[in-house]
């Protein structure tokens, strides 16, 4: 199902919040996280 503009945008700012807490939290899971989204082709870091 395609998504509107608007929920890929919600969708983006989810994510980079998540990341944000990441950082702040442990760093190792950050990379963990960018890796699993770039072999998606979506979020390649």
């Amino acid at each position: 199902m395609e998504k509107s503009p608007g929920e890929r945008l919600r969708e983006c700012m989810a994510l980079k919040k998540g990341i944000e807490i990441l950082m702040d939290a442990d760093p190792q899971k950050l990379t963990l996280m960018l890796t699993s989204f770039s072999e998606d082709g979506e979020f390649a870091a």
